[in-house]
């Protein structure tokens, strides 16, 4: 995993508007998280066992045990991806641009990951609960309280944006397919940027 076969063309900067704060991209985030867990476990077979566990842990407490890391995840990472951060109306919106391999099959597999992210209910916040104790004392607890995650889709210019609103977090999750990219955002403009931009309409 030292050597890339592949040259970075950086194409997904034509998805991401001029007044882009921050931009980073590459080719084949699949096998460059391949390289860092071979790199950090330093050939070691255990640590990379663990820190291939470790990942799938996580996978699992955001998207439930029928989302696998390997199986469901790293096939949308094989191509080129980009991240950026934009500013619209004073405000960061973060936003990753993934080039899809096969467009048909990684939207339903988004679309499945989404799913799964609402079912396992993995974002919560923190809440004080008081409680009184047999001798009259008052006691604080901080207990996490699961965030009601909701679906929300609608069409912009003939795009389906679906968006996932955590609580009430002022940002969210947003995401759409716009010329077999995977756009996805923190804030729905994120997703109407790139796709003005896919249509000519901004720069």
């Amino acid at each position: 995993y030292i050597t890339f076969k592949e040259k970075y063309h950086a194409k997904l900067m034509d998805y991401v508007s001029t007044d882009t704060l921050v931009f980073w991209g590459g080719i084949n985030l699949e096998y460059q998280l391949k390289r860092m867990v071979e790199v950090f476990s330093g050939g070691n077979e255990d640590a990379m066992s663990f820190i291939n566990a470790l990942i799938q842990n996580y996978v699992q407490k955001y998207f439930g045990p029928d989302i696998n890391f390997r199986r469901d995840i790293l096939p949308l990472l094989t191509k080129e991806y980009a991240l950026a951060v934009e500013e619209v109306d004073k405000k960061n919106i973060y936003k990753v641009i993934l080039e899809l391999e096969n467009p048909e099959t990684d939207s339903s597999n988004l679309q499945k990951i989404a799913e799964k992210f609402i079912q396992s209910g993995g974002v919560f916040n923190p809440s004080i609960v008081e409680h009184t104790l047999p001798d009259g004392t008052i006691s604080k607890e901080i207990i996490a309280v699961p965030e009601e995650v909701q679906k929300i889709d609608s069409t912009y210019k003939d795009i389906v944006v679906h968006g996932l609103k955590i609580g009430e977090r002022e940002w969210g999750i947003y995401y759409a397919i716009v010329d077999n990219m995977a756009v996805i955002a923190t804030h729905i403009d994120g997703v109407k940027s790139s796709i003005d931009i896919a249509n000519g309409e901004k720069e």
